[in-house]
C-alpha cells in the first residue's frame, strides 16, 4: 500500500516558529487590551490586532494580506513610546527653555504701548 504525503493543515513547518508567532500576537493583544484572544484563530488574532492599531484598514480577504498588515501594525506598536518618556521629554523641554523673568506691569504696559503706538503716548 501507497502512503500518500499530505501537508499538515497549519500554515507553519516548524511548530516552534508557529508557537512564537502566535505567543507574539497574544502578548500584543494583551498589551491592547484586548478581550477573548485565547479563543480566537491564528489568523482571527492577527486581523483583530490590526484592525485594533488601524482602525481603517482596508478589507483584509487574503492570508497573505492579512499578515503583511499584521506586520505594518506590530511596527507601528513597537515605536510608539510610552507616555511617562513623552512626559519626560515635555519636562526637558520645559527646564531647557525657562520662561523670562517676570516684569512689572508698568514695564509690561510700556512694552505694550511701544508695540501699539510706536513710541508714541
Amino acid at each position: 500500500m501507497e502512503e500518500k504525503e499530505t501537508t499538515p493543515p497549519y500554515e507553519h513547518t516548524n511548530i516552534a516558529e508557529a508557537v512564537m508567532e502566535r505567543l507574539e500576537a497574544e502578548q500584543i493583544a494583551e498589551k491592547l487590551d484586548m478581550d477573548d484572544y485565547d479563543t480566537m484563530s491564528a489568523k482571527d488574532l492577527k486581523h483583530a490586532i490590526v484592525k485594533k492599531v488601524i482602525p481603517d484598514s482596508v478589507k483584509l480577504d487574503s492570508a497573505m494580506e492579512i499578515e503583511v498588515a499584521y506586520k505594518i501594525a506590530k511596527d507601528a506598536i513597537f515605536r510608539r513610546k510610552p507616555i511617562s518618556s513623552q512626559y519626560e521629554a515635555i519636562r526637558k523641554d520645559s527646564m531647557q527653555n525657562k520662561p523670562v523673568a517676570a516684569s512689572s506691569s508698568a514695564a509690561a504696559q510700556a512694552k505694550m504701548n511701544q508695540s501699539i503706538y510706536g513710541g508714541v503716548n
